[in-house]
């Protein structure tokens, strides 16, 4: 990583908008790595315009167009702004959220608070933000869908054709899960008989008539013997 540093001897002409300068200004930004330096107006111009480009500025190289040299924090810290620099390690912040494994944005409108996890081995795990509530799916970083998986989510959007995403959600827990009589669990069931057993409190349940399943049997229909 670059650092700053001083330039000396004759007077310094900016090789930007060619203006001359003393060799002591504070008017100067000069690059220690590679010796490169620029006014400290012309160097705030260049670094604005690379922040246009988002998160990428964060690699921002020297103003020399030939040099490949990164520029230093302490570089975007003199020249910027507090607020443009506030946004630059706002930019930083997002690089890191962007490319990690561990971490997403809440997809509520205009939030940007992030939620971090440790543990990724679930199939859907649905979080609140604590800023604006919105729920959101860790796994998918799309709106909350217990109990049902990313995968099941998106067929299921992708069939019923709406853009609705807290409608679709709610047709298919409708239709294809049931709550448990007990601790009132969502449940869904894919596969196996008509006993279900709950994970949250072992309660065991008919899944058509939602019945104990003791002295209970299936005929084509619920029976209690």
């Amino acid at each position: 990583m670059a650092e700053e540093a001083k330039i000396a001897g004759e007077e310094f002409e900016c090789p930007c908008c060619m203006e001359d300068f003393d060799p002591d200004s504070e008017d100067i930004v000069s690059i220690e790595t590679c010796g490169h330096s620029m006014c400290i107006d012309c160097y705030e111009a260049y670094l604005e315009q690379k922040m246009t480009d988002g998160t990428t500025c964060i690699t921002s190289t020297c103003s020399d167009e030939n040099c490949h040299v990164i520029l230093p924090d302490s570089v975007f810290k003199r020249v910027l702004s507090t607020e443009k620099y506030n946004r630059y390690h706002f930019f930083m912040y997002k690089s890191y959220v962007d490319m990690s494994d561990e971490a997403n944005w809440c997809t509520g409108k205009d939030c940007e608070m992030v939620v971090e996890v440790k543990d990724r081995n679930f199939k859907t795990f649905d979080v609140t933000c604590s800023e604006c509530y919105e729920c959101t799916c860790f796994a998918c970083n799309k709106e909350g869908h217990q109990p049902i998986s990313c995968e099941t989510m998106k067929v299921w959007d992708s069939r019923l054709g709406t853009s609705n995403k807290d409608e679709s959600t709610a047709l298919w827990i409708k239709l294809n899960t049931k709550t448990c009589p007990t601790c009132q669990t969502v449940i869904q069931k894919n596969a196996g008989c008509m006993y279900v057993n709950c994970s949250q409190c072992k309660n065991e349940f008919c899944w058509l008539c939602l019945q104990k399943t003791i002295n209970h049997k299936h005929t084509g229909k619920c029976e209690v013997e």
